[in-house]
């Protein structure tokens, strides 16, 4: 994802498909397990719901726990995880083999 992608992302907002989030939280699965369950999505963290960049430090653990959280989801959500500017973008695939779940349980629209 390029920033110009980025800048496009964040002037259309959050939505169905997109979420802003500050930082990573303990809903990640449930979050990653929504998205999977509809048509995919993307969450930008760093991010307030208004659009507003704060950032986040990106590293190698912050990516290697996002990844780790997915692969743990029954089936395992396929997530692209990579920094972007100030800050870490989520792209996550739809799922062939619906429903996902996760720790928490199933989860849908509605979840952000």
């Amino acid at each position: 994802m390029t920033r110009d992608d980025l800048n496009i992302l964040i002037r259309e907002g959050d939505g169905t498909t997109l979420a802003f989030k500050e930082s990573l939280s303990s809903s990640l699965a449930r979050e990653l397990v929504a998205l999977a369950n509809t048509v995919g999505g993307k969450f930008l963290l760093g991010a307030r719901d208004d659009g507003t960049v704060i950032g986040v430090r990106a590293s190698i653990a912050f990516r290697a726990r996002t990844q780790a959280i997915a692969r743990n989801c029954d089936p395992p959500v396929q997530v692209r995880a990579e920094p972007v500017g100030r800050l870490f973008a989520v792209r996550v695939r739809e799922s062939d083999a619906k429903p996902v779940q996760c720790s928490d349980g199933f989860s849908g629209v509605g979840v952000w």
